[in-house]
């Protein structure tokens, strides 16, 4: 491969896995599953309906029907459950998702579901950091809300991607909806759990694994330098 592509490729590397313009969130999870085990920490990016903020982290979400399926029977109480669909539209890959639901500023949980893993905390709200629930968006463990994938069924959210996940046992202390995922840019850290009380756009968060699409974007230019090894 000559100097010249090997430069440009680095370059691109280079942009690819530089901060975008987003809100980012400094997060901690509390790690004490209920069902499946995971953690996040540090700075990640919440995804967000809101038009206003980065198109690189923009989603659209709406509430659908309810086909059924129960992410974990052995804590359902039978209050029935809602079906979310969230859509792509950054243009960017995400390995992983979690959906956080929101808390209010006392720290009760506003948002409340049965099929919860952990819960997370935004670090901005001070040391007084109240802990959502929390799951994984997957399909794997004894917690399984994703029910649809529209792209290829590998659990990566593509862009213009159509998800949808199940919430089982939904509930709402504000009687908001499931699919309000518009909280993003309250404060200048972005907003969840706590960070979003008093929000009436927001009943809860999509956060991405950090770092995810500088993961990717190395993936998709080491192909790209096969191929180009395998031409010369």
């Amino acid at each position: 491969m000559k100097k010249k592509t090997f430069i440009m490729l680095l370059g691109i590397v280079g942009l690819l896995t530089l901060p975008v313009q987003a809100d980012p969130v400094q997060v901690a999870t509390d790690t004490d599953p209920i069902q499946d085990d995971w953690s996040i920490s540090g700075w990640v990016e919440e995804l967000s309906t809101n038009p206003w903020e980065s198109p690189n982290q923009l989603i659209s979400s709406a509430e659908v029907t309810w086909e059924g399926h129960i992410p974990c029977p052995g804590e359902y109480e039978s209050g029935g459950a809602v079906q979310v669909r969230i859509q792509n539209l950054t243009g960017r890959y995400f390995k992983k998702l979690y959906y956080v639901g929101d808390v209010n500023s006392d720290g009760t949980l506003q948002t409340t579901f049965t099929n919860w893993d952990e819960m997370v905390a935004d670090l901005s709200t001070g040391p007084a950091c109240y802990y959502g629930l929390a799951f994984k968006i997957d399909k794997v463990g004894e917690n399984t809300p994703l029910v649809y994938e529209s792209k290829t069924q590998d659990q990566i959210f593509e862009p213009n991607e159509i998800w949808e996940f199940v919430i089982q046992d939904y509930a709402n202390t504000q009687c908001l909806g499931p699919a309000l995922l518009g909280s993003v840019g309250v404060n200048p850290l972005g907003a969840i759990a706590a960070a979003s009380a008093g929000n009436l756009a927001s009943s809860g968060s999509i956060l991405p694994e950090p770092a995810t699409l500088g993961l990717l974007a190395l993936g998709g230019l080491g192909a790209l330098l096969r191929r180009r090894k395998s031409k010369a």
